[in-house]
């Protein structure tokens, strides 16, 4: 029986049936192949490792490219990925990620001023033990002195989920959300509903309470990138370029002592909070700019 494109008919409500399918079946198989490798050491470091590469690839990447391939007779292009973007759109995309990272830093830095109401207050304890626990576990992960090590953890904690997570969020959800169309041209009303309930998702399922607010944005941006691109790879470049600063600021930081961690974190706020103020009109100027462009040259 034919596969390719047999579910290209259903219903956008069926469609996102399929996919939560999808995603179950294959963390199922992707989980039970990790707990049969490393059963004898779950907890080592390297084992925590494959755990993320087997979490990205059955929850993320291929439930996504499985949907595609049931909903379109050609997956790569109903994905977005089926042209390379052009030089200038990857500089701007690159660009606008390096400028927005103080703006980021600052609206995490007031994410974490949140404070929950009194009877909520077993909850806020909760919730910071574990990102306390999250920012530990990725402490280890990122603590190598080798070029080796460095490109293992782009690898793993930059490329891979660049790819995977778009793939899903802003390659699947966005699409399902603009009503299975292709994200192009002019913005509508329900495609900025689409892309800001994406965004939303995409924080959600990282569980971060503390960095809700510029995951948020952050997964805004990207929607919003490819729906002026038309273009999965992007997001993906963008998503990429995001997490590989941050990987390579603490390498520099753990080996050479040329960049504090803590200080780089906070680049933005306290005493550095003109600088964020000054990424976030920047970042504006730019996507302002970048829209004046596109709409001239369609």
């Amino acid at each position: 029986m034919r596969l390719k494109g047999i579910a290209a008919e259903h219903h956008n409500i069926v469609k996102v049936i399929e996919w939560l399918g999808l995603i179950m079946l294959f963390s199922i198989v992707m989980m039970t192949a990790w707990a049969i490798i490393w059963k004898d050491n779950p907890l080592a470091t390297s084992s925590l490792k494959w755990l993320q590469f087997f979490q990205s690839i059955g929850v993320f990447l291929l439930p996504a490219f499985a949907a595609a391939y049931l909903w379109s007779d050609n997956p790569i292009e109903y994905l977005n990925l089926n042209r390379a973007p052009k030089s200038d759109i990857v500089l701007f995309a690159i660009t606008i990620i390096i400028i927005a990272l103080p703006a980021v830093n600052l609206l995490g830095y007031l994410n974490q001023q949140i404070v929950l109401p009194d009877f909520l207050h077993d909850l806020e304890l909760t919730l910071k033990q574990k990102e306390d626990d999250a920012a530990v576990l990725t402490e280890k992960f990122l603590q190598t002195n080798t070029i080796g090590g460095l490109t293992i953890n782009l690898i793993l904690m930059a490329l891979l989920p660049a790819i995977c997570e778009e793939s899903c969020f802003r390659g699947i959800l966005l699409r399902l959300l603009c009503n299975d169309k292709p994200c192009e041209g002019e913005i509508t009303r329900s495609q900025h509903i689409a892309i800001w309930v994406t965004a939303i998702i995409f924080s959600f399922v990282h569980f971060q309470f503390y960095g809700f607010i510029p995951r948020m944005i952050l997964g805004a941006l990207l929607g919003y990138l490819l729906i002026w691109t038309g273009n999965l790879w992007v997001p993906i470049i963008a998503h990429f370029s995001n997490n590989a600063v941050a990987v390579i600021v603490y390498y520099i930081a753990y080996n050479y002592n040329m960049i504090n961690t803590e200080t780089a974190d906070t680049f933005g706020s306290g005493d550095t909070l003109w600088l964020g103020i000054t990424s976030i009109l920047a970042t504006i100027a730019l996507i302002a700019i970048y829209i004046k462009k596109i709409r001239k040259n369609p």
